[in-house]
């Protein structure tokens, strides 16, 4: 497996667009949506037999508060560029969550969504999380971008629910659907996070309707239409291009090799060089970096994120570091945050030291940089 990813990494990274400028890209992956509501539902959960401690979002994901926000802004804030940039963090955002209150009066029967700006606005400490999103992208520090409406698989989930599988209504009752694998409905064993996963060629058409919908009302939220879409998983159908575009989305976050679904349990496999167009002139960018302090105990991942950058601008490549809200969550624990926000400021302090000439950008401005 070592020796594949290395051998991907650098026809990834030999292949494609280049460009001498040393660009700095942060995708973050999973703000505005839900994962586990608190540290008294989570225990709950896990009191039920529910699985809460098979991976780090479980373990540690919440909605960011004013506090998350409010150290992370401060962290990019400290850093600056040659040209005199702030450092920036890209935030693959879902703009919307399930409305559990309406999906239960409704039976089951349909699904309702609330804009994450509602969802805040249940949570202590969390009133002022959307001024806070405003002040970072006035301040070009925080910069969302799309990661979908919300970040259920609707089909799936929706089915689980209207059979009564009792571990996916033991979730929904604490606003949980993250299920682990062994949780889950025995004729399916497919998680319910990936949103634009395909279990039939028929539901691409809703798929439609949902990104439509999700980035109209991120264009409402934010006052800009998204450029970057990242799909939940980074699972989707490239039928989904043509809506995307006409959306206004530029990019698109794609694996190095990715697998397509297609439905019926099939999938197409394509390898995707770095800015490769498709026909409707979006890029597809991939990112070749990982920053993730929490993965594991002992390993704050900058040393690796370094190497992985350097790796990037030998070839001449923009350094495009993969991330998530989880790194920044502290609702159930403040060490999870406190260690990755230390990170953070270790990570950007040293690119500057290590490339004077480093450029931090938002993906929307590597976008206008390809187009040049």
């Amino acid at each position: 497996m070592k020796l594949k990813n290395t051998i991907l990494n650098f026809l990834y990274n030999s292949t494609g667009w280049k460009t001498k400028r040393k660009l700095i890209v942060i995708a973050s992956d999973d703000w505005g949506g839900i994962r586990v509501a608190s540290a008294k539902a989570s225990a709950k959960l896990t009191a039920a037999g529910i699985t809460m401690d098979s991976n780090r979002f479980n373990k540690f994901d919440v909605l960011e508060s004013n506090d998350d926000m409010e150290l992370l802004l401060a962290v990019l804030s400290k850093h600056k560029d040659f040209k005199g940039n702030n450092a920036v963090m890209t935030a693959l955002t879902n703009v919307a969550n399930p409305d559990f209150d309406k999906i239960r009066e409704g039976g089951f029967s349909d699904f309702y969504y609330e804009r994450f700006t509602e969802t805040l606005k249940r949570y202590p400490n969390h009133d002022n999380v959307y001024n806070l999103y405003r002040l970072g992208i006035a301040n070009g520090i925080f910069i969302p971008e799309f990661h979908g409406r919300e970040h259920v698989n609707i089909q799936r989930w929706m089915h689980a629910l209207q059979q009564g599988h009792i571990n996916s209504r033991l979730g929904f009752d604490h606003q949980f659907f993250m299920m682990d694998s062994k949780d889950l409905l025995p004729e399916i064993k497919k998680s319910f996070g990936p949103a634009f996963d395909v279990d039939s060629p028929d539901e691409i058409e809703s798929h439609k309707r949902i990104i439509t919908d999700g980035l109209n009302i991120f264009h409402e939220l934010f006052g800009y239409k998204a450029t970057l879409f990242t799909a939940p998983s980074l699972l989707y159908n490239n039928g989904l291009d043509q809506t995307l575009s006409e959306n206004g989305i530029a990019l698109i976050d794609v694996k190095k090799y990715n697998k397509m679904p297609m439905g019926n349990g099939q999938s197409k496999s394509a390898f995707f060089p770095f800015g490769k167009t498709n026909n409707t002139g979006q890029h597809y960018i991939q990112r070749n970096a990982v920053f993730e302090p929490n993965l594991y105990e002992t390993n704050d991942t900058v040393d690796s994120c370094l190497s992985e950058i350097a790796a990037a601008f030998r070839h001449n490549k923009p350094a495009i570091i993969s991330n998530h809200r989880v790194c920044f969550s502290g609702g159930i624990d403040l060490k999870n945050r406190d260690k990755s926000l230390s990170a953070l400021d270790s990570l950007l302090r040293q690119i500057l030291e290590k490339w004077p000439d480093a450029e931090f950008i938002p993906a929307s401005q590597l976008q206008t940089i390809m187009n040049r």
